[in-house]
């Protein structure tokens, strides 16, 4: 079995991705429900976006929305669901932001695949707004969730 990295298993998985939307929210269990209630009107980013499932939520509340991720598969979703999503390609541990630019940064089991944590997180204090709030979750692994798509690969 091949293993890729995100950019190229996330590129073929895009596709098949948004099949299992009610298994990615299982993760969750509703821990970003109730900041979901504070961002209408705020500018809010979505770190490793994915196809959109927690961007398209935070919309939904309200929210000016950007969504940040490295596979352009992914983001070409979000553009397919709405037009009212700002979309950057872009890494992580490298965000293209100005400094306060965010009132939320919220990521959602994303940092399993970052090289450096410390750099995403000093991201993400960089560029949110003072008195805002920055929400991750993230689960671990004992052993590593393997994804297949159609063609057998794992990001």
């Amino acid at each position: 079995m091949k293993k890729l990295s995100p950019e190229e298993g996330y590129a073929r998985y895009a596709f098949e991705y948004d099949d299992k939307e009610k298994y990615w929210d299982s993760f969750e269990h509703g821990c970003f429900d109730p900041y979901l209630k504070m961002i209408e009107g705020k500018e809010v980013l979505d770190a490793g976006a994915g196809t959109g499932r927690l961007s398209m939520k935070m919309l939904k509340a309200g929210a000016n929305v950007t969504a940040l991720d490295v596979s352009a598969e992914m983001l070409q979703k979000i553009q397919q669901k709405t037009g009212q999503i700002e979309t950057v390609l872009a890494d992580m541990e490298a965000m293209p932001f100005a400094d306060n630019s965010f009132d939320f940064v919220f990521s959602s089991m994303a940092m399993v695949h970052l090289k450096k944590v410390d750099r995403f997180l000093d991201e993400c204090y960089r560029i949110v707004k003072e008195g805002g709030l920055v929400c991750i979750l993230n689960i671990h692994y004992r052993k590593p969730l393997i994804l297949r798509d159609g063609q057998g690969a794992t990001p």
